[in-house]
């Protein structure tokens, strides 16, 4: 019975998130980094409040030629709340029918994170947290490999925190 609880409340706060989401219909590359960052705005803070991490998260994902979402996969390691803040942000834009800066294209967003308050007080806590370097080190290691060369546009970085 706690099984099928846990499974339906985390359905309802996915769904939650994909309602408050809204669809931004975007033409240029600041108009996509723009548009994914303001559906940030409804994260699982009580997910994200257990974490003790500094990272960064690649988010890889294509636009057909039809202006359609492909292939989104993320770097090897990313937190699963992440992951699905991530894909609520990105599922609501929509790319404008005359954006050929846009379509046909890879795009590569780094998300950096620094969530704290799930952290302790203990030093070897506090040291572990630290993900940065690792995370540059594999930036190109995806979940789903590559399976040619990687040509993209890299957009702006995304920023989110949260600390004691």
């Amino acid at each position: 019975m706690k099984a099928n609880t846990a499974v339906m409340v985390s359905f309802l706060l996915m769904f939650s998130q994909v309602l408050f989401a809204q669809t931004k219909r975007v033409r240029t590359i600041e108009e996509l980094s723009q548009a994914i960052s303001s559906n940030l705005n409804n994260p699982n803070w009580e997910e994200l409040d257990k974490l003790c991490i500094q990272s960064v998260v690649f988010m890889k994902f294509d636009l057909n030629k039809n202006g359609e979402l492909e292939n989104i996969t993320f770097s090897k390691g990313a937190p699963e709340v992440v992951k699905a803040m991530l894909k609520t942000a990105i599922s609501s834009v929509a790319v404008k029918e005359n954006s050929k800066q846009l379509r046909g294209h890879t795009f590569l967003q780094p998300f950096i994170f620094i969530y704290e308050v799930g952290c302790s007080d203990a030093l070897e806590d506090r040291m572990e947290k630290d993900q940065f370097h690792q995370s540059l080190l594999t930036m190109l290691s995806f979940e789903a490999p590559l399976s040619k060369p990687l040509s993209c546009t890299i957009l702006s970085p995304l920023m989110q925190s949260s600390k004691r």
